[in-house]
C-alpha cells in the first residue's frame, strides 16, 4: 500500500503538469487564431496572455458575476453568458462541468475554452475570510533574459569623440532584456505583486556610462530597471466592489469614451463589451496604464467608480523652459524604449494627471453609464503641422464625456455609446442577434468625427484611432454542423479628412471568410480568405500634385492540426496576392509546427520550420513562445525561419522555459535598418525564462 501511494505521489504531479500544459495550450492557441484574424502587429498580445495565464491560475466561480469579464476578453459571447443565467436562474448553481451540455449555445469549443478556467461553486461557498490568505493564497515569481545574438549598429563600439558629436547614434546599454515578476494571488479576491524591466539597448549600470553622456542625461540619468510597476488590488470585499492602488486599467462601456490596454476585438461576431471596469495592470506596457488610486462602489442597481492616476509620461520634446523642464511637445510617446541618449531626455518628460468618475445603473439585462474624465498635462502637446493632422488635439487639457448602454433580450443585444469632445461626437451603436443557437450575427455602425480627440479609448476602428470615421461592420458565425462553423466579417468605411497615410480622403473595405472543422478533439483544420481595400499615398509626387492609389490585397490562409501519440503537427500555407500602383506582387509562407511530449510527461517540445517570400512588405508570422509572452516575426524578402521551445518542470514549483529561434534571409547583406541592422544573413535570438510557484 505504501509502495502504491509512494507511486502516486511521485508521478501525480507529472500527470497534472501534463494535462495543465494541454489545457493552457487551448488558450494559447485561441489567442493566436484572435491575432490572425485581427492581421495586425500593434496590438500588445502579452496583456492577454498575462490575463489568460491568471484565469487559468486562479479559476474564476461559473456562478459568480466574475463570468462577466470573460466576454470582454473573447471566451464566451453575451448570449452565452445570458444562457449561463438563465440555467442557472431556472436550475440553481452549476455544480458540474457535465452541465454544460444542457446548455445549448455552449459549444464544444466553448467548453474547452472554459474548461481549464472556471470552477464550480455554490455563490454562497465563495466567501473568504482574511485569516484564509495565507492558507489558500498563491505566490508566483518570474524571471526571464532575451536577446539577439548577433551585433547589431546600435551596439558597436564607438570612440569617445564620436559619442560626444553623436550621441544617439549608439545604445547606451547591453542588448539583453531582464524580465522579472512577482504576484501574489488570493482567490481572485487579492492580488498584489511589482513588475521590473530592461528592454534590450537600456543601459543598467550608471557607472558604465560616458562622462559625457552621463553629463548630458543630468537628472534623467537612472539606475537600474528602467520600468518598475506595482500593484494592490481588491475585488468584492464587504464594502467596494473593486479597488486598486498603483497601476490600473480601465474600461467603461464600449471604450468609446474610455479605455485603456488591449481591445480584444478577435471574433467576428463578439464585439460588444461587458465586466470587469477597473483591473490591475501587471503587464510589462510603459504606455497605456494609469499609475494611483480607482475604486467602484456598489449599492443596489448602482455603480460608481472613482479614479485618480498621476505618473510622468514620456514625450518629444521641442521646447523646454529655463529649468530645463518640458513646456512643449510633439508627441506622447508609447514604445518605452530608452535606447539612445535622446530616449532618456524624453524619458519621463512631462507630468499627466488623469481623473474622473464613471456612475452606471444595471439590471440583469440592462445596464447605462455615464463616465467623464479629464486630463491635465505639465507640457503643451502641440505636434508638428501637418495636413492630414490639422484636426488633433493641441493644448495642455483634454476632456471626454460620454454615455453608453446594453439591453439583452432572449436573442437580440442592443449596444452602443456616445462619446463628446468639445462639441464634436463619437458614435458607436450596435446589434448582435442569436436567431438560433447556432447562429450569431453582429451588425456595428460608427461615426467618428475628424475633430474627435481622446487620448485613452480603444472602441472598435478599422485604424489605431477613433477619429476621422464612419463605417459599418457586419460579422457572424454559424455552426453548421457540430463539427463544422463557419466565421464572415464585412468591413465598409470611409474617411472625411487625409491621413497620414493618404493625401485624399479615403475609403477601404475589409471581407473575412473562414471555414472550420473539428475532425476530432485531436484533429482540426481551416481555411481562410480575407480581402483588402485601402487607399495609399503612391511614391509618385511633384511640387504641386500628390498621388493615391487602390490597394487591393487578397490572403488565402489552410491550417491544419492533429496529433499522433506524443506528437501535435500542425502545417500551415499561406498566399498574398497585392497589386497596388501598378504592380502585382505575391508573397507566401509555408511552415511546419511540431510538438513532442515524452513519456516522462515532465518536458515539452516545440520546432518549427518555415519557409517565406515577400518582395513587397513584410509577412507577420505568430510563434510558441515562453510564457507571458506572445512572439510576431516580421518577414521580409525570402528565407527561412526556425526555432526550438523547450518547456520543462524538473520540480512541481519550478517550471523552466527556453526558446532559440534563427532567420536565415536569401540575397541580403543586411538585415534591418539603423541601429537595428546587423551585417551578414543570418539572426539569431533566445530567450530563457522560469517560474517558480508557491
Amino acid at each position: 500500500m505504501k509502495k502504491i501511494l509512494t507511486t502516486i505521489c511521485v508521478f501525480m504531479p507529472l500527470i497534472l503538469f501534463s494535462q495543465e500544459e494541454h489545457e493552457i495550450d487551448i488558450l494559447m492557441q485561441h489567442i493566436q487564431q484572435m491575432a490572425e484574424s485581427t492581421d495586425s502587429d500593434n496590438e500588445d498580445y502579452s496583456e492577454i496572455m498575462e490575463i489568460y495565464q491568471s484565469l487559468f491560475d486562479n479559476p474564476i466561480n461559473i456562478n459568480s458575476e466574475d463570468m462577466e469579464q470573460l466576454v470582454n476578453y473573447n471566451i464566451i459571447n453575451v448570449f452565452q453568458l445570458h444562457k449561463i443565467k438563465e440555467y442557472r436562474k431556472n436550475y440553481g448553481d452549476i455544480m458540474f462541468y457535465e452541465e454544460l451540455l444542457a446548455i445549448d449555445s455552449i459549444d464544444d469549443n466553448t467548453k474547452r475554452l472554459l474548461k481549464p478556467i472556471i470552477t464550480f461553486q455554490k455563490e454562497t461557498e465563495n466567501k473568504t475570510r482574511f485569516k484564509d490568505i495565507f492558507i489558500r493564497g498563491s505566490h508566483r515569481l518570474v524571471l526571464q533574459a532575451d536577446r539577439c545574438f548577433n551585433k547589431k549598429e546600435g551596439y558597436k563600439n564607438v570612440s569617445d569623440s564620436v559619442l560626444c558629436d553623436k550621441p544617439n547614434s549608439v545604445y547606451l546599454g547591453s542588448p539583453e532584456r531582464l524580465f522579472l515578476r512577482y504576484n501574489f494571488n488570493f482567490v481572485n479576491r487579492l492580488e498584489f505583486g511589482f513588475v521590473l524591466e530592461k528592454d534590450a539597448g537600456e543601459y543598467f549600470f550608471l557607472n558604465k556610462i560616458n562622462d559625457s553622456i552621463r553629463k548630458t542625461l543630468g537628472d534623467k540619468a537612472y539606475k537600474g530597471f528602467d520600468f518598475f510597476s506595482f500593484h494592490i488590488y481588491l475585488h468584492e470585499t464587504k464594502w467596494i466592489k473593486d479597488f486598486a492602488v498603483g497601476d490600473y486599467q480601465l474600461s467603461f462601456g464600449q471604450g468609446l469614451t474610455l479605455g485603456s490596454g488591449m481591445s480584444f476585438f478577435g471574433s467576428d461576431s463578439n464585439i460588444m463589451r461587458k465586466g470587469k471596469k477597473i483591473r490591475a495592470s501587471k503587464s510589462a506596457n510603459e504606455g497605456r496604464y494609469f499609475r494611483g488610486v480607482a475604486t467602484t462602489v456598489s449599492y443596489k442597481n448602482m455603480d460608481l467608480s472613482i479614479f485618480y492616476s498621476f505618473k510622468r509620461a514620456d514625450g518629444n520634446i521641442s521646447i523646454t523652459d529655463d529649468k530645463g523642464d518640458a513646456e512643449e511637445i510633439t508627441s506622447i510617446q508609447q514604445s518605452g524604449l530608452h535606447r539612445t541618449a535622446g530616449d532618456i531626455l524624453d524619458r519621463k518628460a512631462f507630468k499627466q494627471q488623469f481623473y474622473g468618475f464613471n456612475l452606471s445603473y444595471k439590471n440583469e439585462d440592462t445596464q447605462i453609464g455615464y463616465t467623464v474624465h479629464k486630463t491635465d498635462m505639465s507640457a503643451t502637446l502641440y505636434p508638428d503641422e501637418r495636413i492630414y493632422n490639422i484636426f488633433y488635439f493641441r493644448g495642455k487639457t483634454i476632456v471626454n464625456q460620454g454615455i453608453d448602454f446594453y439591453h439583452i433580450m432572449n436573442k437580440i443585444a442592443l449596444f452602443g455609446e456616445v462619446s463628446l469632445y468639445c462639441k464634436y461626437f463619437a458614435l458607436l451603436s450596435g446589434v448582435t442577434v442569436q436567431p438560433r443557437s447556432y447562429i450569431t450575427l453582429t451588425l456595428l455602425y460608427r461615426n467618428y468625427d475628424k475633430r474627435y480627440n481622446n487620448l485613452y479609448n480603444n472602441a472598435f476602428s478599422s485604424s489605431s484611432n477613433t477619429r476621422n470615421e464612419k463605417g459599418f461592420y457586419l460579422g457572424g458565425s454559424v455552426s453548421l454542423t457540430p463539427k463544422w462553423k463557419l466565421c464572415f466579417s464585412a468591413d465598409m468605411f470611409n474617411c472625411d479628412w487625409v491621413k497620414n497615410s493618404a493625401y485624399s480622403p479615403t475609403y477601404g473595405n475589409t471581407l473575412n471568410i473562414k471555414i472550420e472543422n473539428s475532425i476530432n478533439e485531436k484533429s482540426s483544420f481551416f481555411i481562410q480568405y480575407r480581402y483588402k481595400k485601402r487607399i495609399k499615398n503612391t511614391a509618385d509626387t511633384d511640387v504641386y500634385q500628390r498621388y493615391t492609389d487602390e490597394e487591393h490585397g487578397n490572403m488565402l490562409r489552410f491550417d491544419i492540426s492533429y496529433s499522433i501519440k506524443r506528437f501535435t503537427f500542425k502545417n500551415l500555407i499561406e498566399y498574398h496576392f497585392k497589386n497596388f500602383d501598378g504592380e502585382r506582387n505575391m508573397s507566401y509562407l509555408i511552415y511546419q509546427d511540431i510538438v513532442f511530449r515524452p513519456y516522462n510527461e515532465i518536458m515539452k517540445l516545440y520546432f518549427r520550420y518555415a519557409v517565406f517570400n515577400s518582395s513587397k512588405g513584410g509577412l507577420y508570422i505568430y510563434e510558441n513562445d515562453v510564457l507571458y509572452s506572445f512572439s510576431v516575426s516580421s518577414l521580409y524578402n525570402k528565407g527561412i525561419r526556425i526555432y526550438l521551445c523547450y518547456n520543462i518542470r524538473p520540480f512541481k514549483r519550478l517550471q523552466v522555459l527556453a526558446k532559440l529561434g534563427m532567420t536565415i534571409y536569401d540575397n541580403v547583406d543586411i538585415i534591418g535598418s539603423g541601429l537595428e541592422s546587423i551585417e551578414g544573413n543570418k539572426k539569431i535570438d533566445g530567450k530563457l525564462q522560469m517560474i517558480y510557484k508557491i
